[in-house]
C-alpha cells in the first residue's frame, strides 16, 4: 500500500510541478531556469525530511534493488553503444532510441536504480534527529556532480549557439518563469513520493518493464493520469 502512494505522489507531483529530478534537478538547474530552482529548492528538502523522519522506505520493487554494476572498462566501452546509435544513425525514432538505451545504462550504473542508495544519499550526516538515524550514502553526490556540470557546459557552449538539433527542427526548451500554487504543491507532493520510495520517473519507468504489475508502478501510472488531469 505504501509503495502504490509513493508511486502515486511521485506521478501526480511530475505533472503538478512540470518535472522530476531528471527535468529540474539536471536539465533545469543547468541552464539556470528559475522555476527548475525553485522545484529542486522544494522537492529535495521535502524528500529529505519524509526520509529522515521515517528511518526507512517501503520494500523497493525488483527493478530498484538490481546490485551494482561493476565499473570496468568492457562495461564503459558497452555503455558508448547506444551514444553511436544516436551519433551516427540519421533515423529520428532508432535516435530516440540510442538516447533512451543510454539514459537507462546510466540509471543502473549510477545507483539510481537502487531505492536504498537514493535513500541514504538523503540522510544527510547531521548530528542531531531526525537526521542521524542512519549512515549517509555519498555515491550519487558525484552522479549529481557528474550530470551536472557537463550539462551546464553543452548548455551555455553549444545550445545557446547552435541553431537546432541534429536530430528535430528546433530546441525543445521550456520558457515558463512563473511559479504558481499548482507547481508548489506538485513540487511538494513529488518530494513526499520520492522521500517515501527513493523512486523517481526515470527509474520507475525502468521499474514498469521489471515489475509491470507491481503497486509502485500502478500506483505511478495512476498519478501520471491523475495529474495530468489536474494540470
Amino acid at each position: 500500500m505504501l509503495s502504490a502512494l509513493a508511486g502515486l505522489l511521485v506521478g501526480v507531483g511530475t505533472k503538478l510541478g512540470s518535472g522530476c529530478t531528471s527535468g529540474h534537478m539536471i536539465c533545469g538547474l543547468s541552464r539556470l531556469s528559475p522555476r527548475s530552482i525553485a522545484a529542486t529548492l522544494i522537492f529535495f528538502p521535502t524528500a529529505m525530511l519524509v526520509t529522515n523522519i521515517l528511518g526507512t522506505g517501503p520494500p523497493p520493487p525488483p527493478a530498484a534493488v538490481l546490485p551494482p554494476l561493476e565499473i570496468s572498462l568492457p562495461v564503459v566501452a558497452a555503455l558508448q553503444i547506444p551514444f553511436l546509435i544516436y551519433r551516427f544513425v540519421p533515423n529520428r525514432v532508432v535516435s530516440a532510441f540510442g538516447i533512451g538505451a543510454h539514459f537507462a545504462l546510466g540509471l543502473a550504473l549510477s545507483g539510481m536504480m537502487r531505492a536504498s542508495a537514493v535513500l541514504g544519499f538523503m540522510s544527510l550526516p547531521l548530528p542531531f534527529a531526525p537526521f542521524n538515524k542512519r549512515p549517509w550514502d555519498p555515491s550519487l553526490l558525484m552522479v549529481v556532480v557528474g550530470a551536472l556540470i557537463p550539462n551546464f557546459l553543452a548548455f551555455q557552449l553549444q545550445v545557446k549557439h547552435q541553431p537546432k538539433p541534429e536530430r528535430a527542427d528546433k530546441f525543445e526548451i521550456p520558457t515558463r518563469r512563473d511559479i504558481d500554487a499548482k507547481f508548489v504543491v506538485g513540487a511538494i507532493l513529488f518530494g513526499v513520493g520520492w522521500g517515501l520510495s527513493g523512486i523517481c520517473p526515470g527509474p520507475g519507468l525502468l521499474t514498469f518493464a521489471a515489475d509491470p504489475l507491481g503497486a509502485a508502478t500502478g500506483g505511478w501510472m495512476a498519478g501520471m493520469v491523475l495529474g495530468g488531469q489536474l494540470v
